[in-house]
């Protein structure tokens, strides 16, 4: 949960620039978080201006967030989309006896059967009868990349805040 995360990263922040802080309350779930904590340092005015960069700090942490968009196809998927064979059950038969062969298992096939689907696997360039290389073999591969740009949103002019949530950081001192 991404909230969950962001108390965590606070929390980080916070222990790098104080060290006596007694943390009294943190929550977080998938609308909003929040976290107390009391620093038992003496702090002046001047102090203020720490607690304003670090809550500068906190509020530009959806900055470092990177987050993706991974299209994935399994073995079975490639079997059915390159035509290799008509239907997802022959499909995920296939897929079943590459992740037996992949954990080293014995496939307990026929000889047709092993050929059939030796020859199914080839294609998409799995060979079975070879010893499975642990870090070339992948169960899924990846069919598009997208790196999702995270930045502040509007709402829109007719939308309506409700007016019982608090819209700023909570700091507690």
């Amino acid at each position: 949960m991404l909230n969950e995360k962001a108390v965590l990263l606070l929390e980080q922040i916070i222990k790098n620039n104080y060290k006596e802080v007694e943390y009294s309350k943190t929550f977080a779930d998938e609308n909003e978080f929040f976290y107390e904590f009391k620093i038992n340092e003496k702090i002046s005015e001047n102090d203020f201006s720490v607690l304003e960069n670090l809550q500068k700090e906190f509020t530009d942490m959806y900055k470092k967030l990177n987050v993706s968009q991974y299209d994935l196809e399994t073995i079975a998927e490639q079997l059915v989309s390159q035509g290799i064979v008509d239907t997802l059950r022959k499909a995920t038969t296939s897929a079943y006896y590459a992740m037996l062969w992949a954990s080293g298992k014995e496939l307990g096939l026929k000889s047709r059967q092993y050929e059939t689907h030796r020859a199914r696997l080839r294609k998409i360039g799995i060979d079975i009868a070879n010893p499975c290389d642990v870090e070339k073999f992948q169960a899924v591969r990846v069919i598009a990349c997208e790196n999702i740009m995270v930045r502040p949103f509007k709402a829109p002019d007719f939308y309506q805040f409700p007016s019982n949530i608090p819209n700023c950081l909570r700091l507690v001192v």
